[in-house]
């Protein structure tokens, strides 16, 4: 469902020793922004769910969306869902198939 809203793109990782680690993910990220004439900020947090809330609230973020939750228990889109219930979310899967999540069937 298309709501015409402005689009920022975060990438949370935890911290690491070796950044190049990042470099595929981080360049296919960014470039996939550019491409849709936006921006991209990439932080590094031990807590991403929190990081990723609080980011959201800065920029006053009407809908997230994220990759697909792998279902384990309190995974990063479960834990973002109960630091901000009143923030919807979708999640896309590699097929380009949007879900959306609801903690209440979860």
């Amino acid at each position: 469902v298309e709501q015409n809203l402005e689009l920022h793109v975060l990438m949370v990782h935890k911290p690491i020793r070796d950044y190049a680690f990042l470099g595929a993910e981080a360049e296919y990220l960014y470039r996939v922004t550019k491409e849709l004439g936006s921006d991209m900020t990439l932080m590094f947090s031990d807590n991403p769910a929190q990081t990723a809330v609080d980011y959201a609230k800065s920029i006053h973020a009407k809908q997230l969306v994220t990759g697909m939750s792998d279902g384990s228990p309190n995974n990063f889109v479960y834990t973002v869902s109960t630091l901000a219930p009143h923030l919807p979310i979708k999640m896309v899967s590699k097929d380009n198939i949007v879900y959306t999540y609801d903690v209440e069937f979860v």
